[in-house]
């Protein structure tokens, strides 16, 4: 059975799920699997597929960042920054989760993803390696034993809006070799679109020399990280310090099995609205 035919039977028509996402066909990616999508689309995934030329990223991309700004959220989320970062360094990246349904925190609640990622990887001939990040994806995809031929390894990361770039850009030398990676210290910013050209414009400056300013400011911005987050994720407390006004506190955070520390900063201020400040951060 081909691809295409595979598709048609395991995702519904109309699909208001996010199954996958590349850009063109699937055939010539490597996989990255993650938990599940966050930002809910709303609206039918077919609406991005072309059975002749595949996924089209560019149209995706745009409707994303038009979603994420009608939320009230900045265009790109850290995950996707982090995807953005695979891709600049050369790898073809087809996205793929655990579960498909888009919501944030809904790991484990949705419609779950094996039989699709088993046809993906069967019809994907050059695959070089599965990127699996976050702890749900890990252990959903050690149950699932899924067979890869010879050659292929799995890479297993941290949430990727938890990881470091160096860490991306380290997976990717791994994967391509370090002779391959396109851009491996090149900083993970874009344009938003329209100040760009419009649609597609992601796509179009990804390893160019377009994009070198703006998604540092994206980045900071984004909806941080919580502690109730953190906690949801299995993340524990190692340590805890109050600074001598009373007003500012630390939060240390391990996790087991993560070689990493994770650090709240709390800071109360009758100044501020909201008075309560948090701050959480990988420590260097």
């Amino acid at each position: 059975m081909s691809l295409a035919d595979e598709l048609h039977r395991l995702i519904p028509a109309p699909c208001n799920d996010r199954p996958f996402v590349c850009d063109g066909l699937p055939g010539s990616c490597d996989v990255v699997l993650g938990e599940n999508p966050a930002t809910p689309m709303n609206g039918d995934w077919w609406r991005f597929w072309d059975g002749e030329n595949g996924f089209n990223l560019g149209e995706f991309e745009h409707a994303y960042e038009e979603e994420r700004r009608a939320r009230g959220q900045r265009p790109i989320s850290q995950a996707r920054l982090r995807l953005m970062r695979l891709r600049s360094n050369g790898l073809k990246c087809l996205e793929t989760n655990a579960y498909r349904n888009e919501q944030l925190g809904g790991a484990g609640i949705g419609a779950p993803n094996a039989a699709l990622l088993a046809a993906l990887i069967r019809h994907i001939p050059n695959l070089k390696a599965v990127i699996v990040h976050g702890n749900v994806a890990r252990e959903y995809w050690r149950e699932l034993e899924l067979p890869l031929p010879a050659g292929v390894q799995s890479y297993y990361l941290r949430a990727f809006r938890m990881e470091s770039y160096e860490k991306i850009d380290e997976v990717s030398r791994k994967i391509l070799g370090a002779d391959q990676v396109k851009n491996p210290k090149a900083p993970a910013v874009k344009r938003e679109a329209e100040e760009v050209g419009g649609e597609g414009a992601m796509t179009r400056m990804l390893g160019s020399g377009l994009y070198l300013a703006m998604m540092v400011a994206a980045a900071a911005a984004e909806t941080p990280l919580t502690i109730d987050q953190l906690l949801a994720q299995g993340w524990e407390i190692a340590g805890y310090a109050s600074g001598y006004d009373n007003r500012t506190s630390l939060i240390l955070f391990r996790h087991p099995g993560i070689n990493a520390l994770v650090q709240c900063g709390i800071l109360y201020d009758l100044t501020r609205v909201p008075r309560t400040v948090v701050n959480c951060y990988e420590p260097r």
